[in-house]
């Protein structure tokens, strides 16, 4: 048998051996090995709200190299990690589990290629795919009055307590040193209506939440309309975004007194008035950007009492620069301002379902890789919901969140075994989505259920000092 390695005759293999392939032989061969070693299904599932281009190894650097945890491989892994709630060992079961179906050499079970391999991901690139995801799943959301409606709220999170994650996250001062974990605040901003979560913006302790908030802005378009709690009805605040053409609707608190008698009357308890601009400049704005803001805003007041059978009657002001009353009733403001509560269901979905309350990464870098993987995460869940709504003709809000989780963990692995077959897995995808909106959420209106445990924890005693500390010496008698 003659081989290509002939030093006499070099043309003879190729005349009467194997024959030579043509360039397009050889391209279609060298697609069918590289779809064989990445992972299809969810590339393919996932394909609405993520760029395959943006996961392509680079030209050149870390992620350039062939390797078993190639960016893509990383990527969704890591994501899947958070789907089914699962550490490191778990995401490299199931890259091992992916890799003996494609008949390809299976990785030892040592996390540590693995989390190397995470450290590797370009913090650029995260942020652009969560962008996208931003991007897309917004673009399939309702508008309220032509107008896109944008809802923000605040909440905390929790890390690992390391000497990196408490340089930048101090932990709270009311705790003994080394017994305490970093906190992290958050402001994030949400659309209302599809659930997208546009962005986020992280700080301490030290960071005021109304300058979080401000730092969002230019995520915000002319035209949108914020809803927010009493804490974003300040002046600076409202003003500020009313000179960027954006309007919104806040709840007023209870340390504002209202004069019913001033401004111009448009309604039962719904008056025109001016509002002035306060002595003190508020920390997060500096004395240029003060001096800026104009001496009078005009606002709209309004006060309405919510009588639900059932329960006690509750008083809600508002405070809204759409002043326009016949364009904008006041019933359809307070309509609107009772689905504010949306945004602590989103909270709710992030940290509780996706169980991203307490972060597990160890170094700030990560600790932000991380963040954006699980925003990344969210997108993909709601744009999976947002698409089962669709071709059911259902609301979106009655579909589960966590549902849709746990199905997409179960789910998984009939996409990773159809991932060859195009028609087989266009079957799958139907059926998927029935599976989705087979058991919708009841519609249950005017539910209340306060933030109550009804499970006790266990009787353990509260560290008041690190474990390695030395007793304190007890006094004598």
């Amino acid at each position: 048998m003659p081989t290509n390695d002939s030093p006499l005759l070099p043309g003879f293999p190729h005349r009467l051996g194997r024959p030579r392939r043509t360039f397009a032989a050889r391209f279609k061969q060298e697609q069918a090995d590289l779809r064989r070693k990445q992972l299809w299904e969810l590339r393919e599932l996932f394909r609405p709200w993520i760029n395959g281009s943006d996961l392509e190894p680079t030209a050149a650097g870390p992620n350039s190299r062939r390797r078993v945890f190639s960016l893509e491989v990383v990527f969704f892994a890591f994501l899947y990690q958070l789907l089914a709630r699962i550490g490191c060992t778990g995401a490299v079961k199931r890259v091992q589990s992916w890799r003996l179906h494609r008949g390809l050499p299976c990785p030892t079970s040592d996390t540590g290629a693995y989390c190397r391999a995470r450290c590797r991901l370009p913090q650029a690139v995260l942020s652009k795919i969560f962008d996208t995801t931003a991007e897309r799943v917004d673009a399939g959301g309702e508008r309220w009055h032509g107008r896109l409606v944008r809802v923000v709220d605040g909440t905390g999170l929790s890390m690992p307590d390391t000497e990196a994650n408490q340089a930048v996250w101090p932990q709270n001062s009311n705790m003994a040193q080394g017994c305490g974990f970093p906190s992290l605040k958050m402001v994030g901003l949400f659309d209302l209506f599809s659930g997208a979560w546009l962005n986020w913006a992280a700080g301490n302790k030290y960071d005021s939440e109304n300058g979080l908030w401000r730092s969002l802005w230019d995520c915000l378009s002319m035209g949108d309309v914020v809803l927010g709690d009493c804490l974003y009805a300040t002046y600076a605040l409202v003003g500020g975004l009313q000179a960027r053409g954006v309007d919104g609707v806040y709840a007023l608190g209870r340390h504002r007194r209202i004069d019913w008698r001033a401004g111009k009357r448009l309604g039962k308890r719904d008056r025109l008035q001016t509002w002035k601009r306060t002595r003190h400049r508020p920390p997060y704005m500096s004395p240029s950007e003060w001096a800026q803001m104009p001496e009078t805003l005009v606002v709209r007041v309004l006060q309405n009492t919510v009588e639900i059978p059932g329960f006690r009657p509750e008083l809600i002001t508002l405070v809204t620069t759409l002043v326009d009353a016949e364009a904008f009733p006041a019933r359809d403001l307070f309509a609107l301002y009772r689905r504010r509560w949306s945004v602590e269901l989103f909270f709710r979905d992030i940290k509780i379902a996706l169980d991203m309350d307490i972060l597990r990464s160890r170094t700030p870098a990560q600790i932000r890789k991380e963040l954006t993987m699980y925003a990344i995460c969210y997108n993909l869940l709601r744009g999976l919901i947002q698409q089962a709504a669709n071709r059911a003709g259902v609301d979106p809000s009655r579909i589960s969140f966590k549902g849709a989780a746990e199905q997409l963990d179960q789910w998984s692995w009939l996409f990773m075994i159809t991932a060859d077959s195009p028609a087989r897995r266009h079957e799958l995808l139907p059926a998927f989505y029935d599976a989705l909106v087979s058991s919708l959420l009841p519609y249950r209106p005017n539910r209340s259920e306060p933030r109550v445990r009804k499970r006790r924890p266990k009787n353990c005693r509260k560290m008041t000092r690190p474990r390695h500390a030395k007793p304190e010496p007890e006094n004598a008698a």
